[in-house]
């Protein structure tokens, strides 16, 4: 279920993230299709996206900057803007959609993504984790991803 999901996704987040440090948490949710993965429809997306909202704002309230569920075509976003008052204005305030192409071969919008994500380096490295698990192995082309690989 989108709940159980979301308190998984919570306990993740409390488990790796020191609590003597001020780390903060932008939560990215690509709902791009892949290999085994289908595009998730809206109304599969947002109870997840309504109950980590409620988790990461209640449970970690300075710590979790924002939600950014990427890419999404435009007529999710005006779907967005109607729904949105269903939620909580703290939570709702943390949400994030940014527009795009949401077939398996596209690439995140850079330019929209740095008005989110200022590490360059980070979106770079989401794509590549997405492109070796879930684009290149369903052509068959497996290619090992690093993290910490730059360029």
């Amino acid at each position: 279920s989108s709940a159980l999901y979301a308190l998984t996704t919570a306990l993740y987040f409390d488990c790796i993230l020191d609590r003597h440090q001020m780390e903060t948490i932008a939560l990215v949710i690509d709902v791009r299709p892949g290999k085994g993965c289908a595009n998730p429809l809206p109304p599969k997306v947002f109870p997840y996206i309504k109950a980590i909202s409620k988790y990461g704002v209640d449970l970690f309230p300075e710590r979790m900057s924002r939600i950014i569920v990427v890419p999404v075509p435009t007529i999710a976003v005006g779907l967005w803007n109607t729904i949105r008052g269903l939620l909580h204005k703290k939570h709702a305030a943390k949400i994030r959609l940014v527009g795009g192409s949401a077939n398996l071969k596209s690439n995140l919008p850079p330019q929209r993504m740095k008005e989110y994500i200022s590490d360059e380096h980070a979106v770079h490295s989401m794509e590549q984790c997405r492109l070796s698990e879930f684009v290149n192995e369903s052509q068959g082309k497996k290619k090992k991803w690093d993290p910490f690989r730059k360029g």
